[in-house]
């Protein structure tokens, strides 16, 4: 498993609880890119996401088409365990006008360089 930088699990009804485990998990630290999108996550994934992970080394966080919402989405724009993301994926994860503006207050990312929303 050294030897894979991405890891896709697109659609596979992970929840909250699968993820959570992916993002603690000491044995995936050498991953670049996870793409978890369609896997029902919510503001509580998110904050498993956001908080300290063994996954720091991320450049790429694809989320789409879950359900994080204004709480999951501010918790992930304020999370500081990934210097090195320049990628995250957002889109389709019920995020209001209202959510979106936290950006513009409350952004961390200092290496964002694409942000799909």
């Amino acid at each position: 498993m050294r030897n894979i930088e991405s890891l896709k699990l697109p659609r596979n009804s992970l929840g909250d609880a699968g993820i959570e485990k992916i993002f603690q998990s000491e044995s995936l630290r050498h991953i670049t890119s996870i793409d978890v999108s369609g896997n029902n996550i919510t503001e509580v994934g998110a904050k498993a996401i956001a908080d300290e992970s063994a996954l720091c080394n991320l450049r790429v966080i694809d989320l789409r088409r879950n359900r994080v919402g204004d709480e999951g989405f501010e918790l992930l724009i304020k999370m500081t365990g990934y210097p090195e993301l320049t990628d995250l994926r957002l889109s389709h994860n019920h995020i209001s006008e209202d959510g979106a503006k936290q950006l513009t207050m409350k952004c961390s990312l200092n290496k964002l360089k694409k942000l799909k929303i």
